[in-house]
């Protein structure tokens, strides 16, 4: 490869898709089957997933029905799954008004015309009202598994709907209308509807194990010699029996204590496949009828790529890194991102407040990002997640959507979601000291910073202060933003932080140490040894130890006016927390990511890059091709992890840092305004003799090259390079 040739991002990109391993392509062809929501005769559905349907929901059931079907899905197919049932549910009714004589339309629910409306439904499935110059209806919900409601919608004909959309308005209550949020689809309700899929075609190892050549989660395709056309309720299966696993062993592990469901049923048009969708790179056939049984294909959901970042530089092995980070997020975001494609199949607000930042540099999927705070941000108990330090890392995640994503029309959203959130949290803050009260025995609730590092119940951690006051200035940030009726909201909690700073200050620092301790008015880790990574991390990227590199903390606080530690010179005191800060101190790959982010806004980028080759190199396994939920080194096999010998998930998305990460510390490349409207450049190449980046910004392609001296950046009109930018950057206007 040639850098200095390049004359586009698109050569950028074009250079980088000829070298990834990425075996998918970009943009699904539309004659992919969608698989429907159970999973089973996906097959037969192709047909009917031709007809072009616009379907209608309410704003605030949309995301929630999504979470929902994703969930209950999850809870299907794997045999391990914790998750909490306090997400917010799709209302159980959908009612429809419309000013108009006549409406055609189909009901994902059982439908009751309002009076004046006559409904008369057809042969084909799609409804007719008519009346006189209003139209109603009341939808009641199906049941899901669980027997709560799936979520009602409206279907329209066709795709180019838009302008007879805006005819009918939609409620829950009947009371406060609402225009529909409109999203297209086919037949099968677009929040029932999976990704599209893409054939694979696997080959058989030697010691009989078929091979997918990589990581994927769908259906496979069985086909047994001499047994023709399967019909439904034939036991021919039951002497074939399949084990799949995301490294060999693991394909080979007794399928009744499997950490995916792998039962067999008939497959429309012939052979078999599986009730649920399945996880992992490597399938394993055995029973009776081995001798006749084939793997054909495998129908592997995946997520198209409307625009894709990249990243290229002189060194393979971190081109490796930051192609497996991308593909490891692409196959976790499925309709919203979810944790692994093995377990849970689950959306989490913490991880997601690192894969937000990593889908900027390598998806630009900002509606995805959107859709995941919607569906997460209003739970039953007022914890996201179930989870205190879930809902905090909710707050963090919105500001950095908005930093990194941009969202303009969802900005007061956002910002009244926050709210809403510390509202709900109001009655554990201490009004003296500002300390948010965790896990107490009047309230026991579970405070989770990472696996591997527990938290004593008898006392308070400075790790989740340290959150709080990071939560905080994010919301505060949000809401100044947003203006209006926010800023006196942004105001009191002004005050609520400053409170939080100062008990930090006083009672979090450990002067004998020069570190934050990890308890409150505890020395060291509070347990006679000295303080772990976790208050460190969380102080330089909170914001309330000063940075001393050119740009202050991450987050939506950068620019502003760091807080310092009580008596002690700010710099010297973020030099300080970063010598004390050592990333091998943390445990999985999600808090690793968040130390390597902390120690690049002190500008230690070296330490970064070099912790990068050397944690994430240890993933690069012959076997697997993304990321795992925790280091290799972590339990007694590197497959292992919660005592079970394959409950490790080796492609989760909260490993999918790098792709943050070698940007900016490479590149110095991040956005300095939100939505990228004014960014920084300021390579750091360091041992690599070139560079280069394509972020999918909401502005447009943005690609910078580092090479032969020279810096070039491609960027869209109306942005614009941040003071502290490297100077004689070229910049060209793409």
């Amino acid at each position: 490869m040639d850098p200095t040739s390049w004359t586009s991002p698109q050569q950028v990109l074009a250079a980088f898709r000829e070298h990834s391993a990425d075996p998918y392509p970009d943009r699904i062809e539309p004659d992919h089957i969608e698989p429907d929501s159970l999973g089973t005769d996906h097959l037969a559905q192709q047909d009917s997933h031709q007809d072009a349907v616009t379907w209608l929901y309410h704003p605030a059931d949309y995301p929630a029905a999504l979470l929902h079907a994703i969930v209950m899905r999850g809870r299907a197919a794997a045999t391990n799954v914790d998750y909490a049932d306090t997400y917010r549910r799709p209302s159980p009714v959908l009612h429809l008004r419309c000013h108009a004589d006549h409406l055609r339309l189909l009901a994902h629910g059982d439908l009751e015309p309002a009076e004046g409306t006559t409904a008369t439904l057809g042969q084909d499935g799609w409804w007719e009202l008519r009346g006189h110059g209003v139209l109603g209806a009341r939808l009641t919900a199906p049941l899901a598994a669980d027997g709560t409601s799936e979520g009602a919608a409206v279907g329209l004909d066709g795709r180019a709907v838009q302008a007879e959309a805006r005819g009918i308005e939609l409620s829950t209550d009947a009371t406060n209308w609402l225009a529909p949020r409109c999203e297209h689809g086919a037949l099968l309700p677009v929040h029932l509807a999976q990704e599209p899929t893409v054939l694979l075609h696997p080959t058989q190892r030697a010691d009989g194990v078929w091979d997918l050549g990589t990581q994927a989660l769908g259906w496979p395709v069985i086909e047994l010699a001499g047994v023709g056309t399967v019909q439904p309720g034939s036991d021919t299966g039951a002497a074939v029996t399949l084990g799949v696993g995301e490294s060999v062993a693991e394909s080979g592990y007794d399928p009744e204590v499997a950490e995916n469901r792998t039962d067999l049923v008939p497959r429309a048009g012939g052979g078999w496949t599986t009730a649920q969708a399945v996880a992992g790179r490597y399938l394993r056939l055995s029973g009776e009828a081995v001798g006749q049984a084939r793997l054909i294909g495998f129908e592997a959901m995946i997520h198209p790529v409307a625009r894709r970042g990249a990243f290229l530089s002189s060194d393979p092995v971190l081109n490796e890194i930051w192609d497996r980070a991308a593909l490891t997020l692409r196959l976790c975001t499925q309709r919203l991102v979810i944790d692994g494609i093995k377990r849970d199949r689950m959306p989490w607000a913490g991880d997601q407040a690192l894969n937000t930042l990593a889908n900027a540099y390598a998806l630009g999927e900002g509606q995805v990002v959107l859709d995941g705070l919607r569906a997460l941000g209003s739970p039953s108990d007022g914890l996201v997640n179930g989870t205190l330090t879930y809902s905090l890392w909710w707050m963090v995640n919105a500001a950095e959507a908005r930093r990194y994503l941009g969202l303009d029309d969802a900005l007061d959203e956002l910002a009244q979601g926050a709210e809403d959130l510390l509202e709900r949290l109001s009655a554990r803050i201490d009004p003296a000291s500002g300390v948010l009260r965790g896990d107490t025995s009047e309230e026991p609730t579970w405070v989770f910073v990472d696996w591997g590092y527990e938290v004593a119940r008898d006392a308070l951690p400075t790790s989740l202060q340290l959150l709080w006051y990071w939560a905080l200035r994010c919301v505060i940030a949000l809401q100044r933003e947003a203006g209006g009726r926010h800023l006196s909201r942004a105001e009191h909690w002004q005050g609520v932080s400053e409170r939080v700073a100062s008990t930090l200050r006083e009672r979090g620092w450990d002067a004998q140490a020069g570190a934050w301790a990890d308890y409150l008015d505890l020395p060291g880790d509070g347990q006679g040894g000295t303080p772990t990574a976790y208050p460190q991390l969380l102080a330089l990227l909170s914001g309330i130890t000063p940075a001393v590199g050119p740009h202050e903390a991450a987050g939506p606080v950068q620019g502003g006016q760091a807080d310092g530690v009580g008596g002690v010179e700010g710099s010297v005191a973020a030099g300080t927390v970063a010598a004390r800060l050592a990333p091998s101190q943390t445990h999985t790959p999600f808090m690793r990511g968040m130390a390597l982010r902390a120690l690049h806004t002190q500008g230690l980028d070296e330490r970064v890059v070099t912790h990068l080759r050397q944690a994430w190199g240890t993933m690069l396994h012959e076997e697997t091709s993304t990321f795992w939920e925790e280091f290799p080194g972590a339990g007694p096999t590197p497959w292992s992890m919660y005592g079970r010998p394959f409950g490790k998930s080796l492609c989760h998305a909260w490993s999918s840092g790098p792709a943050t990460l070698l940007p900016q510390a490479v590149l110095g490349l991040e956005p300095t305004a939100a939505g990228w409207r004014e960014v920084r450049i300021a390579p750091s190449l360091g041992d690599l003799s070139w560079a280069a980046a394509v972020v999918p910004t909401p502005a447009g392609d943005l690609a910078v090259v580092a090479a032969g001296g020279q810096v070039r950046a491609w960027l869209s009109e109306g942005v614009e390079l941040s003071a502290d930018s490297v100077a004689d950057i070229e910049v060209l206007r793409s």
